[in-house]
């Protein structure tokens, strides 16, 4: 490593040749990386002198740093120089801290020291946020050819590096559990790549790029990727697994999807694009993914909170973008939230009537409220589903009402038809009014066949009657139909949209 940084500084004195002298300072960092996890073993055999290597390797490492700093001639601000060393003396340090424990494998303290070792890198990585704002003003004239981000980016995306790998063999040199056995799981490094999404994130709302934001935003589906857990039959990593979910009262990916769902948050804060749908689509999937999901194939839950979370979100700010679409899946949400948290209770007798009546009622008041596109086709849909639900009504009664059920159902198909028509009338739809005129005719049809099934046995002649009379009918409404009361009654432009 000496004779490296020698080399990188006599290359600069003679002659500038600066893309060896890179190649030589990710080798030297990369050395950094070996030399700790090369002491691991000293911690074990001989504890004392172990933590002294540990501590003297890691001063040599802050002396090679700036012996680089010095003799490359190189501007290294202490915005990016004091996270460096920071970051650096965990690949030293942390192992000296876990020194006490490494001879109990069992102990709970050491198991989580160990997870905790990415967590401490992202918090170490978070100390960059100062000069991420500065953005590259802050490096320009650093004495290198190279410009921001190159410079000296290039140095932290090897320090992630070696997160990553020291992560992994912390695990396997400080945890002694024999054979290939160890408690390291991918999601071990979940808080360390929060903490580089962040950055991302800071960067990009830094600069004003709306195209790096969106980039920023999709952090964390490698969060979710490395915590969708695979079947894994090392019953050491089980154990711990079980122990990480009893503790924390759920399983990684639960957690990093809630650490999402922050994420998101604090990106709506700061007024980023789509960050806001971002966040609801994260409390929607928790309510699907619980405390004991473990993979995203499932097994699922679901829970009430999280999707009534998302629709008193939507709500007000359906109501401040005049959003009907917003207002929607606030309606639905809210429905959604209150099924789930109600479930096998009074919402749900009746065959489900009590839910579908709120959807109804929620699609009328979506439709009357905002007056954009998607509201307008909202009021179709309400009119359709008055229609349908008033003929389920009247085909099975009896599973809906226990009590008179022909003549229940009968007055709520009543009174549906003069609601729809009322309402129809109050938007100016005339949608609602064939809902209505379909209503009426599904249910004198309906009182007709039973009264047909009542008196047939006692009145001879009477399907001849029968059909005369809708002959008659029929030949009464094309009649009326000729005359200019249709035209009256409904003006041409309702009755373009009844035909579109």
């Amino acid at each position: 490593m000496l004779l490296l940084a020698a080399s990188a500084c006599l290359l600069i004195r003679l002659g500038s040749v600066w893309e060896d002298v890179r190649s030589l300072i990710v080798l030297i960092l990369l050395m950094f990386l070996a030399i700790s996890v090369s002491l691991d073993g000293a911690i074990a055999h001989k504890p004392e002198q172990g933590r002294l290597w540990l501590i003297g390797a890691f001063g040599m490492a802050v002396v090679v740093s700036e012996a680089l700093v010095f003799g490359l001639r190189v501007r290294f601000p202490w915005g990016y120089r004091a996270p460096y060393y920071l970051i650096l003396s965990l690949f030293f340090l942390y192992p000296v801290a876990l020194s006490p424990l490494v001879l109990d494998p069992g102990s709970r303290t050491l198991q989580w020291g160990l997870f905790g070792f990415s967590t401490a890198a992202g918090a170490a990585f978070l100390t960059l946020l100062p000069a991420v704002r500065r953005g590259p003003p802050y490096v320009q004239n650093n004495g290198t050819p190279w410009t921001w981000p190159m410079f000296p980016w290039t140095v932290f995306a090897v320090l992630g590096f070696a997160v990553c790998l020291r992560a992994y063999y912390l695990c396997e040199s400080l945890h002694f559990v024999g054979g290939s056995s160890s408690i390291f799981g991918a999601y071990f490094l979940v808080p360390w790549f929060f903490a580089v999404g962040v950055l991302l994130l800071e960067r990009a709302i830094t600069s004003g790029r709306s195209t790096s934001q969106l980039w920023a935003l999709l952090a964390p589906l490698v969060w979710l990727a490395l915590a969708n857990e695979p079947r894994n039959f090392d019953p050491v990593h089980t154990e711990f697994l079980r122990t990480f979910a009893h503790t924390l009262h759920g399983s990684p990916l639960y957690w990093t999807l809630a650490l999402a769902a922050v994420f998101y948050g604090l990106a709506a804060l700061r007024r980023v694009r789509l960050a806001f749908d971002a966040m609801c689509l994260s409390l929607i999937a928790l309510a699907v993914i619980g405390p004991d999901t473990y993979r995203i194939s499932g097994p699922w839950t679901f829970s009430a909170w999280p999707l009534l979370a998302v629709g008193l979100l939507q709500l007000p700010r359906a109501w401040r973008c005049y959003d009907s679409r917003r207002a929607l899946i606030a309606a639905c949400c809210l429905l959604a939230g209150t099924g789930v948290l109600l479930r096998g209770s009074w919402f749900w007798h009746y065959q489900g009537a009590i839910p579908a009546a709120c959807l109804l009622v929620s699609l009328l008041a979506i439709g009357a409220i905002f007056r954009d596109p998607f509201a307008r086709w909202l009021q179709g849909a309400a009119a359709v589903l008055m229609l349908a639900g008033s003929m389920a009504l009247l085909v099975d009664a009896s599973h809906f009402w226990p009590v008179q059920p022909w003549l229940t159902s009968s007055l709520c198909v009543l009174v549906l038809s003069g609601v729809a028509a009322a309402y129809g009338r109050a938007i100016g739809n005339a949608w609602f009014y064939a809902a209505a005129a379909g209503q009426l005719l599904a249910w004198s049809t309906d009182g007709l066949a039973r009264g047909y099934a009542l008196l047939k046995p006692y009145v001879v002649g009477l399907e001849q009657i029968a059909w005369g009379a809708g002959f008659f009918l029929l030949a009464m409404a094309i009649s009326l139909w000729k005359t200019r009361l249709f035209a009256e009654r409904f003006p041409r432009k309702e009755r373009d949209s009844v035909r579109g």
